[in-house]
């Protein structure tokens, strides 16, 4: 699951007409969409039964990214193209408390002229399959 923060430079509201009551009020518009990723690295692992690794990674980011309101049906809604190709690095060490849970802290710089510039994440790891 990934939660993104996007600061809107540019935010503006529309108007909206409720179906139910018809009443017409003013909404500000939000940035919705999907992510999906592949990316590939090595890792070092240290420690007893390899509780620590640390590692990078490389990979490719898909954003598919737009500006509007949720679940309206007539509203304007925008296309955010600059966040939509990305490639990145990401160094990350993470623990292992045991073979079902793990924890991991990575920072990720994207090559990119537009969209993002980096971010730093954390995973939660509670089974492994």
């Amino acid at each position: 699951m990934d939660f993104i923060y996007i600061e809107d430079k540019l935010p503006f509201s529309e108007s909206v007409r409720n179906d139910f009551t018809g009443e017409l009020s003013s909404k500000e518009l939000s940035i919705f969409g999907k992510t999906i990723y592949a990316e590939s690295g090595i890792f070092y692992p240290f420690l007893y039964q390899n509780q620590l690794q640390i590692g990078i990674l490389g990979g490719y980011r898909y954003n598919d990214l737009t500006r509007t309101i949720f679940r309206c049906e007539q509203c304007q809604e925008q296309e955010l193209y600059q966040f939509e190709n990305l490639t990145y690095v990401k160094p990350f060490i993470k623990y292992k408390f045991s073979a079902r849970f793990s924890l991991q802290i990575a920072y990720s710089h994207y090559f990119n002229e537009m969209g993002f510039n980096n971010s730093i994440d954390l995973q939660v790891t509670f089974v492994k399959f």
